[in-house]
């Protein structure tokens, strides 16, 4: 719900799966590591560099101009540098923008400079 509240893809009425709207709206869900686990604790240092070096490399090859991290770890793991909630000065390898959209920044209604009147996300190129 947090990337419907931040305008990235809507939902039609009575909707509750994101699968049609993430398609029309071109967002794409990706786990830096596919090996499910109860905790990222569960994941190996090797694990986690392999699936980081595979998605830069697919970001990369597809110019993905905007990374959105639904929390920290992941956006720490791309930047190298812990992030703060929302646009981070830092791009990833291949110079796409990153936004941090931890939980509890969009509940608490602490979108700052990132989000207009509308809760609408706002990504300066």
């Amino acid at each position: 719900m947090m990337l419907v509240k931040a305008g990235l893809m809507e939902l039609r009425d009575g909707e509750s799966q994101f699968e049609r709207a993430a398609l029309e709206a071109e967002v794409g869900f990706v786990d830096l590591v596919r090996r499910p686990t109860n905790r990222a604790t569960d994941l190996t240092g090797r694990e986690i560099e392999y699936g980081k070096s595979q998605f830069e490399a697919k970001m990369a090859a597809r110019g993905v101009p905007l990374v959105i991290g639904i929390s920290a770890p992941p956006v720490e793991l791309l930047l190298g540098t812990k992030p703060q909630p929302g646009l981070q000065s830092g791009r990833t390898a291949w110079g796409a923008r990153v936004f941090n959209l931890p939980r509890p920044y969009l509940e608490a209604g602490r979108g700052g400079r990132h989000f207009d009147a509308s809760s609408r996300l706002k990504v300066p190129s």
